[in-house]
């Protein structure tokens, strides 16, 4: 079977108990959103293709991949859930997770504490940097571009005693004025939202979004890397990126509101 070259970086943001945790949640919001079931079923298949979990410090290096079939699971913001459902499943089959973490939302309802980040990175979980606040990047002026990334990065190797090499851009946005300063500020890597194999060595790494209506089948594929599946997909997105990019320009409060607060600790 053809493969594309690279890894995948699976990119999750949100686990919970069961569809009806789901309740009254708008589209927008659930289609980033698992159930703990439908997790466990896909690591329980990387575990049954014999799909190992690599680390992008691995990537970068170059040193994931080769002839291992890899995979990098990752999670955005720091919801509760990654500490309630994501840890304990990861953990109990032998997997590691990258979580980046959104500093100012730490400890704040609804995500992760402190003690929560604390017993995850002593399990053997790694955090990298999601920025400070989750806000569009690309609308900051350098002082506070600056300030996003270096606060979010001191912060959690103060806490931690570990080094956070890695960016993950809130919302996937971007220019090169951000990917500058994230090199200026210290970041090895930086992860998108390119639907798409990460290379190795890269310090622009895209990533697999894995949602609410991602069956088991499309996720069979997506780690097989198979190359008919991901242009089908690629060429979804694109239709769906104009359309989301027209409306952030349209419609006021188009990104998430709850997470467009900004006030850099």
């Amino acid at each position: 079977m053809a493969q594309l070259a690279g890894i995948p970086i699976l990119l999750y943001h949100r686990i919970v108990a069961d569809r009806r945790s789901v309740g009254k949640l708008g589209w927008r919001s659930r289609k980033y959103v698992l159930t703990a079931d439908v997790f466990k079923r896909q690591l329980q298949l990387l575990s049954q293709e014999k799909i190992k979990s690599s680390s992008l410090a691995d990537l970068f290096a170059g040193r994931a991949g080769g002839t291992d079939a890899s995979v990098i699971i990752t999670f955005d913001d720091g919801n509760k859930s990654d500490y309630l459902f994501a840890y304990p499943l990861l953990a109990g089959l032998g997997l590691r997770g990258e979580f980046f973490i959104t500093t100012n939302l730490v400890g704040k309802e609804g995500y992760l504490d402190w003690n929560d980040i604390l017993e995850m990175h002593r399990g053997g979980m790694r955090f990298q940097s999601h920025a400070a606040d989750h806000i569009d990047l690309r609308q900051q002026a350098e002082p506070a571009l600056r300030r996003q990334l270096e606060v979010s990065k001191r912060v959690l190797e103060d806490k931690l005693g570990a080094e956070v090499s890695f960016l993950a851009l809130p919302y996937g946005l971007f220019n090169r004025r951000v990917l500058e300063m994230a090199k200026t500020v210290g970041y090895r890597g930086v992860c998108s939202s390119r639907y798409w194999p990460a290379k190795p060595c890269s310090p622009l790494m895209g990533r697999v979004a894995v949602q609410w209506e991602t069956s088991l089948w499309s996720f069979r594929k997506m780690v097989q890397k198979d190359p008919f599946f991901y242009l089908t997909v690629r060429g979804w997105r694109s239709l769906w990126g104009r359309a989301s990019t027209l409306a952030r320009r349209l419609v006021p409060g188009y990104l998430e509101p709850s997470r467009s607060h900004s006030s850099v600790a």
